[in-house]
Order: C-alpha cells, then structure tokens, then sequence
C-alpha cells in the first residue's frame, strides 16, 4: 500500500539526548570528532528542529540519510554546548529521527556510538485499528 502512494518506512532505533549530552559532559576538552547520521523522515514533530538550509538541503537532493561530521585539529578538542542551536538541532533529529551519534574521545581507542544506548520498549501483543493518525498517536504514545 505505502509502495503504491510512492512511500516507504524505515524503522530505526531511537536514543536518549541525554546519554549524547552526558557524553560530552563526561569527556569534556577531549571530544575530537563527531559524526551525525541522519535519516531524513518526513515527521513534521522533529523537523522544525535542524536548520533550515540542511532541511532544504536534504529535500533537494532528496537524500534519505545525511552524515555531518565535525572535527577538530589534533592538539585540540570540539567545543561542544548544548545551547548551541546547530548542535542541538542535530542531536534533536538524530535522537527522534532514528539516526546515530558516534563521537570520538582522545584516549579512547573505539569511537561511542548512540545507538548502544537505545531506547526500547517491550510489548507482548498489540493490536491496533482505526484511523492512521490515530494509530499514529497511540504507538508515538507507547514509544516516550
């Protein structure tokens, strides 16, 4: 059905902002590299969160995934702050949008990812009909 509306679904894990935000609070001045994956879905609950340009961006290429990357010179770190709307933006989507934050810490050898600190949610049997926005709202719901 979504095939012949010229639609597909994608379903990808979501994580906690505040284990990212944790992170760069627990590494702070030894973050050198951030990498943001971004799966581009077409949910208006998040998307007012990224930068208008990368929105546009996205639509016009129409790229389904996006990487942003941000690194900093070898002798220092990234000066990364939670007030910072670029930054915050993309943390947002990447956390609602099902995308994946992996930062690299001087003095760690592997790079941290954020999809291991998915959220999950166990459900043994659910059965929903009705109205696709409801449905919607009823799994958006069960899924906080």
């Amino acid at each position: 059905m979504l095939e012949r509306a010229g639609l597909r679904l994608h379903i990808e894990s979501l994580f906690s902002r505040e284990n990212f935000w944790g992170l760069i609070k627990q590494y702070k001045g030894r973050v050198t590299w951030i990498e943001f994956e971004l799966v581009t879905p077409n949910m208006a609950n998040i998307s007012n969160t990224l930068a208008e340009e990368f929105k546009t961006l996205a639509k016009d290429t129409n790229a389904s995934q996006s990487n942003v990357q941000l690194r900093s010179d070898p002798d220092s770190a990234l000066n990364i702050e939670p007030n910072d709307p670029q930054v915050k933006g993309l943390v947002d989507y990447a956390s609602e949008g099902g995308g994946d934050i992996s930062v690299k810490i001087r003095g760690l050898r592997k790079r941290i990812h954020t999809s291991s600190a998915v959220r999950e949610t166990e459900m043994d049997d659910l059965q929903l009909t009705g109205p696709t926005a409801q449905v919607a709202g009823i799994l958006r719901g069960l899924l906080k």
